[in-house]
């Protein structure tokens, strides 16, 4: 999980969405599958785990990085924009050492589900309390001094 706090966002204008942007955050993870279905090593998404890898374990699905997102939303307490998913299979391998792409069909395979949202402060409702009211005579004297507004030749 990366995260990118305000201060990385503070030129960002959304004027379409309640609240305000506080960080932008990506969850992703990816492994290698034996013949596209037998996962050989992938990253641990488990919260408590001990090593980075999990072996002979499927933890490269859309599921578990939306969960890892959404769980961190709720500790945040915050509301998710622009949320985005991106699935990327591959059975192109490298040889190592140069950018050459080998094509192994399903032998050895690559996945990686990568989910990135911003996270956006909860709108405050408005206060009521806080509007200024006006009385009888200032909503009339308003009224006349919108009534002898010129028209600028418009009539």
């Amino acid at each position: 999980m990366d995260r990118g706090t305000t201060a990385s966002l503070r030129n960002s204008h959304h004027t379409n969405m309640a609240g305000r942007p506080r960080e932008h955050v990506v969850v992703s993870n990816y492994g290698w599958y034996l013949f596209n279905v037998i996962p050989l090593v992938c990253g641990n998404a488990r919260k408590d785990a001990r090593f980075p890898w999990a072996f002979f374990r499927d933890e490269v699905t859309t599921d578990i990085v939306h969960n890892r997102l959404t769980d961190y939303t709720s500790q945040k307490n915050c509301t998710l924009a622009e949320l985005n998913l991106y699935v990327n299979d591959s059975v192109l391998f490298e040889l190592p050492g140069t950018s050459i792409p080998i094509p192994m069909p399903y032998v050895l395979c690559y996945k990686e589900r990568l989910v990135s949202a911003l996270l956006m402060d909860t709108p405050q409702a408005p206060n009521q309390t806080d509007a200024p009211t006006l009385d009888i005579e200032q909503k009339r004297d308003m009224t006349r001094l919108l009534e002898n507004i010129p028209d600028g030749g418009v009539k």
